[in-house]
């Protein structure tokens, strides 16, 4: 009859074993991570990879560096797997987003909640989600307080007239207004021409006023080609053209 100690060091053998191969398969060359490859390499997801290059795979703090992008807001989930000294990783992205940017900040807008993002990372995200340029004063106020519910629909209104179109390039809040409100202008370089909302409740009337600049420009000729770009505004009551400094 084996002794109680004989076969608990008989059962622990294998154990010490496992975990013995285990940490020497994680300091081979062959599982280094020696480039990683990711299809959207924002800057704060690239801080977060970049301490695995060069170690092993599975040394490297996968768990932590998948929790840290996890927490960004425009990150669902994520996904890493090795493959011939490539870190593969697959990030889900949240859907449905808006970048608001400033010259100093920005915020990603999902329906009405705004997340503060990286400005570093706004190169990646405007090929993934619309950018709508927006004065800083007015985005740390939308940060604090939450964005008005009427400039949440002019936004909104835009982007769905933009999505219809390729007229539309750009679109930015400003304080151009004689009242000195912000309003959301959208440029049309195809049309020599830009388009600003001087009263939110026309925004529905962006297409059709589309349609009308576009009538004006074909009907004006080189004159509308060659000319000071066109400033029209949308109030209430209709479409004019309106002087801008």
């Amino acid at each position: 009859m084996q002794r109680p100690e004989k076969t608990i060091a008989l059962l622990l053998i294998p154990g010490v074993l496992v975990i013995s191969l285990y940490i020497a398969i994680s300091y081979l060359p062959l599982l280094t991570v020696r480039s990683i490859d990711i299809p959207y390499p924002a800057a704060s997801v690239m801080r977060a990879l970049l301490p695995m290059k060069g170690r092993s795979y599975l040394s490297a703090s996968r768990n932590a560096a998948a929790s840290e992008i996890a927490t960004l807001p425009y990150i669902e989930d994520v996904s890493m797997r090795y493959e011939k000294g490539t870190l593969e990783v697959s990030p889900s992205l949240r859907e449905g987003g808006i970048i608001l940017a400033s010259d100093r900040r920005a915020a990603v807008l999902f329906g009405s909640e705004l997340f503060s993002v990286s400005l570093e990372d706004i190169p990646v995200l405007s090929g993934i989600y619309p950018v709508v340029g927006i004065d800083d004063a007015y985005l740390e106020y939308s940060m604090l307080r939450g964005l008005p519910e009427s400039m949440l629909d002019t936004i909104y209104h835009g982007l769905s007239a933009a999505g219809a179109t390729s007229l539309i390039t750009w679109m930015e809040y400003d304080n151009n207004s004689i009242s000195g409100s912000p309003v959301l202008t959208m440029a049309i370089p195809d049309l020599n021409a830009s388009l600003s909302i001087m009263d939110q409740s026309a925004a529905g009337r962006i297409e059709e006023s589309l349609g009308i600049i576009r009538d004006e420009y074909i009907a004006a000729g080189s004159d509308a080609v060659f000319g000071e770009t066109a400033h029209y505004g949308l109030y209430g009551d209709g479409l004019v053209r309106i002087e801008r400094q």
